[in-house]
């Protein structure tokens, strides 16, 4: 059984946070007899919210890169300089992990809009 959501308002919440385009949510909020001026405030409000809710996941994502890419980095060194070249894949697919995070993490941060989809789960890869 569905769980429906207490109101209007958390619905439109939700369908922002799932990725739905803003003017749907303003369509939706209307159909409910919510006023444009009141309809288009709210879903500006809750557009804020995603955009800082997804510069806080970008933020985690840095963070994530960042701890990744330093020990193995300084694991690729020192393999490099002990076992040489050979032995230094696994640290080397560390560090170009770490460094796709942290460009993430960037792209997020800077440009929030551009993130599309569900934000429900920060750490679902899209």
């Amino acid at each position: 059984m569905k769980a429906k959501p207490a109101t209007i308002e958390d619905e439109a919440r939700a369908r922002i946070t799932w990725g739905e385009p803003p003017e749907r949510v303003f369509d939706h909020l209307k159909s409910s007899g919510w006023g444009e001026a009141d309809a288009a405030a709210f879903v500006a409000q809750l557009q804020r919210e995603r955009v800082a809710q997804v510069r806080g996941d970008g933020l985690v994502k840095m963070l994530w890169g960042l701890g990744l890419i330093g020990p193995a980095f300084a694991m690729l060194l020192l393999g490099y300089s002990i076992w040489g070249p050979w032995e230094t894949g696994g640290d080397l697919v560390l560090c170009l992990w770490g460094l796709h995070k942290i460009v993430q993490g960037i792209i997020m941060l800077t440009a929030p809009r551009t993130e599309k989809g569900d934000l429900s789960d920060p750490y679902d890869e899209k």
